[in-house]
């Protein structure tokens, strides 16, 4: 049966803080998606600082590395547009060397690290139907409201209903 106190309380707080919600992303420095605010209220902590330097939250294991992936990168897109826009590479290359939002969806309690969606699966007690839906990149705040009654109504959310 779904944590239907833990649901209220994570919509109350996304109402009561609105600068705090990002649904389109698991963490943006202080802001989480609906799954975040989740994991967070359950006592879980994001991996890492609220920032981040842009190559290591892209797997890089240096700066150089990084630097020499994104120069490369943005040469051969020289060649692949006849107007010589590099913009798509040429972003990434100057963002390499700095402090970004930290957009991790790692958190830990004590010794154990996890996934924000794991941790908001089983925190929220959702079935991975449920959870994809109310997960969902697109929904708004009130998509969320709705959503929550009819949780609370049928214990979970379908396919069929939220297309």
């Amino acid at each position: 049966m779904p944590n239907i106190e833990l649901l209220n309380k994570v919509l109350k707080h996304i109402e009561d803080n609105p600068g705090t919600w990002d649904q389109r992303v698991w963490r943006c420095g202080t802001s989480y998606c609906f799954a975040g605010h989740a994991a967070v209220l359950s006592g879980w902590k994001p991996k890492g600082e609220e920032t981040e330097l842009y190559w290591r939250l892209n797997g890089f294991e240096s700066e150089e590395k990084a630097l020499e992936f994104y120069a490369e990168h943005v040469e051969r897109e020289k060649s692949w547009f006849s107007d010589g826009d590099t913009s798509f590479w040429t972003n990434r290359l100057e963002k390499c060397t700095k402090l970004v939002p930290n957009t991790s969806d790692v958190v830990l309690k004590g010794d154990e690290q996890e996934t924000i969606a794991s941790v908001a699966i089983k925190e929220l007690d959702l079935d991975e139907d449920t959870a994809g839906i109310l997960f969902r990149a697109d929904n708004s705040l009130n998509d969320l409201r709705e959503m929550i009654s009819e949780i609370k109504n049928k214990g979970r959310l379908e396919f069929d209903i939220w297309e």
